[in-house]
């Protein structure tokens, strides 16, 4: 009795072992969102009606903030902060909102005031932080080597870490062509120590791409890595020669997602991109979002 219970353990650690780190209790993912103010209406009543929509409520929200700008608190923000709901922030390598600054001062510690800031309005944030430094590093302020780019991520790993901040999950994120086609530059900005691979990317309405296909390299490169993936924005546009299209899409990228145990999509809501674009998509949108993968 005492060798078969052994062989069942040893039988149950190489099952342990062949499992994937990323799925062994995974949960399902948070459903995001960030939202462009349009046509007279503020960021909050567009959430709200989203929400009118899908018959629930957002998990979290997408924020984007320059080194300079610490605080976190707007209609939208102050809602999600009261429902506990996590955060997606992604602080970028610039000051004043538009001027870029050189990650190796980042890195050199010239911006710490400002990142100290920073860690005290995470801590106090009541649920999880995704954070982004640089998302897009390959398209946006990018203003220094690989190697100081890597160094300016640790300064902050080390700096929120200094300050006891415990809520953040870091996010390394780069567009879906980045890895797709910049994949051997990429791995030289990869940080040694992040949680999450995030990946922006879009499907346009004059170059159809599913889902599947548009996030692939990502997938790949995250299972690879032993991470789980994030979706950080996504977004489709309608097809002219067919109202139903988009709302195939939305459906199978849900569909995707969820094979992929993905860790959290936050679904863009601007121009060509508003997922309540067409009834088709609407109600498309109100079914994925209802998944109980999607629900937590």
């Amino acid at each position: 009795m005492e060798r078969r219970a052994v062989r069942w353990a040893a039988v149950a650690l190489v099952v342990l072992l062949a499992t994937p780190a990323a799925a062994l209790g995974a949960k399902g993912a948070f459903w995001g969102t960030w939202v462009e103010p349009r046509g007279g209406s503020s960021q909050l009543q567009l959430l709200r009606s989203l929400e009118a929509h899908m018959g629930r409520g957002f998990h979290g929200v997408r924020l984007y903030h320059p080194l300079d700008h610490p605080k976190m608190r707007s209609g939208v923000l102050d809602l999600m902060r009261r429902r506990r709901q996590p955060l997606y922030l992604n602080v970028s390598s610039e000051v004043n909102r538009h001027d870029c600054v050189p990650w190796g001062d980042v890195a050199a510690g010239r911006y710490n005031a400002g990142l100290h800031a920073l860690a005290r309005h995470i801590k106090r944030w009541p649920a999880k932080v995704f954070f982004s430094w640089n998302h897009e590093m390959l398209n946006k302020c990018t203003t220094g080597t690989a190697a100081e780019y890597v160094a300016s991520y640790h300064r902050i790993h080390k700096l929120f870490r200094h300050d006891h901040v415990r809520n953040v999950v870091y996010v390394w994120t780069a567009t879906a062509h980045n890895f797709k086609q910049d994949v051997a530059t990429l791995r030289s900005y990869q940080p040694r120590r992040y949680d999450v691979v995030g990946v922006d990317g879009y499907n346009q309405g004059n170059d159809w791409t599913s889902a599947k296909d548009l996030f692939a390299a990502a997938h790949r490169f995250a299972v690879k890595h032993g991470k789980r993936l994030m979706i950080g924005e996504v977004g489709s546009q309608e097809d002219p020669g067919d109202a139903t299209a988009k709302g195939r899409w939305i459906r199978s990228a849900a569909a995707t997602f969820k094979a992929w145990r993905v860790r959290m999509v936050v679904w863009t809501n601007t121009g060509d991109y508003w997922v309540a674009s067409s009834p088709d998509s609407t109600r498309s949108f109100r079914a994925a979002s209802r998944l109980r993968y999607f629900r937590r």
